[in-house]
């Protein structure tokens, strides 16, 4: 006898199991549900698109607007995407409980996010896994206010983060540990106030006295005076930052699509590096950033060179200092397995086939 179900609709065609709604019921807030809800329900129109494109659909959803996201913006401008037969929608996902739920519901296939949300997940039971690490060490900047000379000044001062155990976070404790600060042993507050866009705001509106940004938000503050404590991406911490992420079930099930969106992406990585795309990627920058002056679009387009692995491999080190510093936070995540959450098929296949070199030697113009 077959077990009756009950599902809840989310939008034309399309429900959500129980067990489903479970998961998401046991993980995130309904605030966070709600938006997802609604956010599926304004996805139905791409369903019909793949039946009449005639390719394979993809929506990648990402939680950041900075130049790590530019592999992706390169990968739809430059047709590397539909090069390879794939159709691709992107959503903005402000963070990255959210964009986990939709995941989880099956009506996003991507996360573009960092390594400490994926393994906050794992620690959950979902069965995320990185198959590209576009970052892998540290690339913040710590601004702080001008009369903050120092990182001893930093004693008793509010730190702005994005949300406790988030990327920025964990971007902000490593950083002060590279300047031999403890937040417990020496007051830091690390208090959450908002993307990277409402952390530069409140630093600005002295609401914070220091905060992690990447460029060109740290930029545009050191050019009013604000005071660089650290450059980090000098400092070659191990870090798992953004990556592309999907469930172990969908790469079992459509592990061509998988494939295809790996090509695409590197070959947007390689245009990236490729020194004769240079003015055309800064002006990509400048668009998707709104970046007006000339001269910021060129220092994000070279910090960019230096966030960005040209051969975007999972970090396992950088998943293991992260799990270290979560580990306190959650038992749970010390007990996950680094090894499980990456998937290095898709990067060994591409390495071994020569792809990347390829890609490399041509700007990404692999037929």
């Amino acid at each position: 006898m077959l077990e009756s179900t009950t599902t809840v609709t989310v939008k034309k065609g399309r429900s959500l199991h129980p067990r489903r709604m479970e998961i998401i019921s046991c993980l995130f807030r309904p605030m966070d549900i709600v938006l997802v809800f609604i956010l599926l329900y304004n996805l139905s129109a791409p369903y019909i698109l793949f039946a009449e494109t005639g390719r394979e659909r993809l929506t990648i959803a990402y939680a950041a607007v900075n130049p790590t996201v530019l592999p992706l913006w390169i990968a739809a401008e430059k047709g590397f995407f539909d090069g390879e037969g794939l159709d691709v929608q992107f959503v903005y996902i402000r963070n990255s409980p959210t964009m986990l739920s939709a995941i989880v519901s099956g009506d996003i296939q991507a996360a573009y996010t960092g390594g400490t949300a994926v393994l906050s997940a794992a620690a959950r039971g979902l069965d995320l896994q990185i198959v590209a690490g576009i970052r892998s060490r540290l690339a913040y900047d710590i601004v702080s206010r001008p009369e903050i000379k120092n990182p001893a000044d930093l004693r008793g001062k509010v730190f702005g983060v994005q949300a406790l155990g988030g990327t920025v976070w964990m971007g902000a404790v490593l950083g002060l540990e590279y300047l031999g600060l403890d937040p417990v042993r020496d007051n830091v507050k690390l208090i959450p106030f908002g993307d990277q866009t409402i952390l530069a705001q409140a630093l600005e509106a002295r609401r914070i006295d220091a905060t992690v940004l990447d460029k060109p938000s740290s930029t545009e503050l050191k050019r009013k005076g604000f005071v660089f404590l650290a450059e980090l991406s000098k400092a070659d911490l191990p870090f798992a930052g953004t990556g592309l992420t999907f469930r172990r079930s969908f790469i079992q099930r459509r592990a061509e699509a998988v494939r295809r969106a790996m090509w695409a992406l590197v070959r947007a990585n390689a245009f990236i590096f490729f020194p004769p795309n240079k003015t055309d990627v800064v002006e990509i920058i400048a668009r998707k950033l709104g970046v007006q002056n000339r001269a910021v679009a060129v220092s994000t387009y070279d910090a960019g060179l230096q966030m960005i692995n040209q051969r975007p491999y999972p970090s396992i080190r950088g998943l293991e200092n992260i799990q270290r510093l979560l580990g306190r936070l959650n038992p749970d995540i010390a007990k996950v397995s680094v090894e499980t959450v990456v998937d290095m098929t898709f990067m060994d296949e591409l390495e071994k086939s020569g792809f990347i070199d390829k890609a490399m030697r041509t700007g990404g113009k692999v037929p």
